[in-house]
């Protein structure tokens, strides 16, 4: 009777919860057009449409003085509105952790300090603290809606109510002229929100982090006459089992192969 050694396990070991233990429950990298599913979230931003960039297709938001305030309809004239973009069901999920993860172009321009800008990626679990917002702002702080206002600063920032609203962080994994990812992952703990694979920010006063109602790609309208643009890509949402299931499959694999080389 021929054994299988400890040693060459390990591969599999290493392999198991990264190649096999990951389900996409959601994907839209925007070729051919956006997918179906995407909404309007709020009031819908003055142009919503997908374009070549950096040759592919990407979605580009666009808001501008069409949307703002002074001239939406009244029943949707309160800063409740200035939020616009889509936001997708198809993305739900129920019992298990989750990542929603998508790209954001960000210009050497919204990160210069020298104008209003204003994007983010939501997800809903539940609402209330169950409302992870992962995103970024350039405005002065005391009179955000001045585009030559003689404060403006940039900050990344995460929505946790428990802490009394957002928390603000130093722009610095943010990176000019190129895509940067944003990520917001789900486990029993809480969320955690990571920008380009490094960990921002941590939220574990959360009722119920393991639902995923819907997902959010967002900009805001500051009522500028000049229009804004905003770039996504790579929107996806996939479940990982806990480490404890991802054991037990792995446990699996190692007898399956054991037989097969008896």
């Amino acid at each position: 009777m021929k054994q299988i050694s400890k040693l060459s396990l390990l591969p599999i070991a290493l392999l198991l919860p990264h190649s096999v233990s990951a389900a996409v429950v959601f994907a839209d990298d925007f070729t051919g057009g956006r997918d179906p599913s995407w909404i309007t979230d709020r009031y819908s931003p003055t142009t919503v449409t997908t374009v070549m960039f950096g040759g592919d297709e990407r979605l580009q938001m666009t808001v501008d003085g069409t949307g703002s305030a002074a001239n939406r309809p009244g029943a949707y004239s309160s800063a409740f509105y200035n939020t616009q973009g889509l936001k997708s069901p198809n993305a739900a999920t129920t019992g298990e952790p989750w990542v929603y993860s998508v790209g954001i172009y960000f210009s050497s321009a919204m990160l210069s300090g020298t104008g209003l800008y204003n994007v983010s990626a939501w997800a809903n679990s539940g609402g209330g603290s169950a409302f992870p917002v992962l995103g970024f702002r350039s405005h002065d702080v005391a009179d955000p809606f001045n585009p030559s206002a003689a404060n403006i600063t940039t900050a990344l920032r995460v929505w946790d109510p428990e802490a009394g609203g957002y928390v603000e962080f130093a722009p610095t994994l943010l990176l000019a002229d190129q895509w940067n990812t944003f990520e917001i992952a789900a486990d029993a703990g809480g969320f955690t929100f990571s920008v380009n694979g490094s960990e921002l920010y941590a939220d574990t006063t959360v009722p119920n982090p393991l639902v995923l109602n819907e997902v959010f790609v967002q900009t805001y309208n500051y009522g500028q006459a000049a229009p804004t643009s905003y770039l996504f890509d790579n929107v996806m949402v996939s479940t990982v089992p806990e480490p404890g299931v991802a054991a037990l499959g792995l446990i699996g694999l190692a007898g399956l192969l054991r037989r097969r080389v008896r």
